[in-house]
Parts: C-alpha cells; structure tokens; sequence
C-alpha cells in the first residue's frame, strides 16, 4: 500500500502549483513568531476544503503570547474543517485540541529521536547502539498508553541518517515521515535576525523580528559533520533524499513533503 503524499506549505503563494497531494501542512512548526495571519491561514483553509485535501496545521513551542494567537487559528479551523489534525509541540496546548475536537499529533519537537548527523560516524559500534539510535521516545510503551489516553493515533518522525527503526505495526498508532529535511535542534534565538545590518553581528537576542528567515538560508560545512548542516531561522536541518524501505511495514503509513526550506 502506498503512503499518503502531503506538502508541508511555507505560504499561500504555494497553493498555485499544487499537485498530486492529498494533504496540506501548514502553519509554524519551529517559531511562533511566524503563525500566519487569521486572513491568510483562512485562505488556506478554503482551499483544502474546495478540493477535498485533508489539513494539519502545524504549531510551535509557545510562550502564553503564542498560545493565544493559536487559540484563534484553533477556533478558525474547527469551525471550517472539523476533520483537520493540529502537530502538537507543546504539551501545553494538547487540552485546548482535545476540547475542540480536533484531532491532535505528536509532533517532531516533543517526538525526541537521536537527529544529530554525527551518530553515524560511530564506527564499530555494537548493532544494537545503531538500532537503539534509530528509534525514539514514541517508542516506549508507556509513552504509546500516553497518547492514546489522550486522542493522539499519529507521530510525526524525522528521516534519520542511521535509519528508522520506529515500528508502530502492531499498535493503534500511524506515523508520518518528513522528506527530504530532517530537523536537528531548535531554539528561541534566532540567529537570523538583524542578520542584514551590520551592527545586528554583535545583537542576538529575543527582539524585535524582521523575518529574515524567510529570505535567507545559511549552508554550514565541518570536517566534524558527516553532512552539511542547513541553517533556517533558529533551527537546524540536513538533507536526507533516501527514504526508507517498508515504510508500510513499520507502521508509516504518510510522507510529508517539503520541497525547500
């Protein structure tokens, strides 16, 4: 059985060449700073609705600011797709989910898996490191009791390097895998901010937010790093273009698509 294709939206502009999915990610996934406007994420909305594409709506972790502007994106979205799932990563906002009767997701951020591309320069490591590796907390059993108490079925995993080892076959939860940028690490400092003035070298703060983000992408190379290291915004990527084998096997059973940072 193949898996579901969805596209991971970084604007509504995006909307006029798409094809060939059954669902749309859309929102903010690593900083709150960049939730759309209730106008623009309406828009996108109605857009899946008029052609029948399921809708996640992706979501950060979240200062009590950031909380209250995805209050009204919650209201917006189950009022007009009462079917959307919400990629929690904030255990904070899990209740407000459940209570609207959206449908809630475990997302990358509190999903830990082993990211950091240097894991495979372990040589001569034993097997059962690589295989340990190539899991993560969802894994665990008694996290799995944990978000079926709680309504969540899916979980959002990473491409990683040494592999994925998550098996979700034999449980009642689904997986989804994003392709082809794998996150690393995220934080509230954005190094990309006031990165087009001079004077902004020596500022690295929680300011002010000009959205440099969304015009620049830092490339980083390291003899320590057995992959290049994409920097956008305040968090870290690599590129893994190889998708596993047996997705369906393991219980993964959507890939989501992302076609640049």
């Amino acid at each position: 059985m193949s898996p579901e294709n969805a596209v991971y939206l970084t604007g509504p502009k995006q909307l006029e060449s798409l094809n060939g999915y059954s669902r749309i990610y859309y929102g903010a996934e690593f900083c709150e700073t960049l939730l759309p406007a209730e106008k623009e994420f309406l828009r996108v909305v109605d857009f899946a609705n008029e052609n029948s594409l399921g809708f996640s709506l992706l979501t950060p972790f979240l200062t009590d600011s950031g909380m209250k502007r995805i209050d009204k994106l919650l209201t917006i979205l189950s009022k007009n797709h009462a079917e959307a799932e919400v990629i929690v990563n904030d255990w904070g906002l899990l209740r407000r989910v459940n209570n609207l009767n959206l449908k809630p997701v475990m997302g990358r951020l509190i999903n830990k898996q082993q990211r950091g591309p240097r894991t495979i320069l372990l040589k001569g490591a034993p097997e059962g490191m690589f295989e340990h590796y190539s899991r993560g907390i969802a894994d665990s059993e008694e996290m799995q009791n944990f978000l079926l108490e709680n309504n969540i079925f899916r979980i959002e995993l990473d491409n990683l390097l040494q592999g994925v080892g998550s098996d979700f076959s034999k449980t009642k939860l689904k997986a989804s895998l994003h392709y082809p940028f794998a996150f690393i690490s995220t934080s509230r400092l954005c190094l990309a901010a006031n990165c087009e003035s001079l004077l902004g070298r020596k500022k690295i703060d929680l300011g002010s937010c000009s959205r440099e983000c969304e015009r620049y992408l830092f490339k980083l190379k390291s003899k320590d790093m057995p992959v290049e290291l994409l920097l956008k915004g305040n968090s870290y990527f690599f590129e893994n273009k190889k998708i596993p084998e047996n997705l369906a096997a393991q219980g993964i059973d959507r890939i989501v698509k992302k076609d640049s940072l």
